[in-house]
């Protein structure tokens, strides 16, 4: 029930207007038609959108596409720092090429997790999650987690 409170309040807040805070947004880059957002029968539209957003600061500092078909995949934690990296700039670069880009295994899941919260920290966004619950990726902690960062 607390989730769903949350969800409603927060995701309200989520617009395509998102798009034009992504700094190097590549051209190439395919914004979502509303067509896409309201036809979805598994994600709201704002939901599509949060995902969409970190799509695009994945591409921009790894010059490479990526699509998201659920929050779980967001358990590499890879999106969010790609995300932190994109607004925050060059003097987080160090920290970034440290994270690992093939998690097959728990652990290498969890030491993202815990370098994307160092990150969050050294930057001082403030955050409630632990490592585990990150590396975990279950779809409505990697919901909140996306809104609120």
């Amino acid at each position: 029930m607390f989730y769903q409170v949350i969800k409603v309040f927060f995701t309200l807040r989520v617009s395509k207007q998102i798009f034009k805070t992504v700094p190097g947004l590549p051209a190439s880059f395919v914004l979502p038609s509303d067509a896409q957002l309201e036809g979805s029968q598994r994600f709201s539209a704002q939901e599509l959108i949060c995902l969409k957003f970190l799509e695009a600061n994945y591409e921009i500092c790894f010059q490479q596409q990526s699509q998201l078909t659920s929050f779980r995949q967001l358990n590499t934690c890879l999106h969010f720092a790609a995300c932190i990296f994109n607004y925050v700039g060059g003097s987080q670069k160090t920290a970034f090429q440290g994270f690992r880009k093939h998690c097959q295994a728990v652990e290498d899941r969890v030491f993202n997790s815990q370098r994307l919260i160092a990150m969050m920290e050294h930057n001082g966004i403030q955050n409630g999650f632990s490592a585990e619950d990150l590396a975990k990726g279950e779809s409505k902690e990697m919901l909140i987690f996306t809104i609120q960062l």
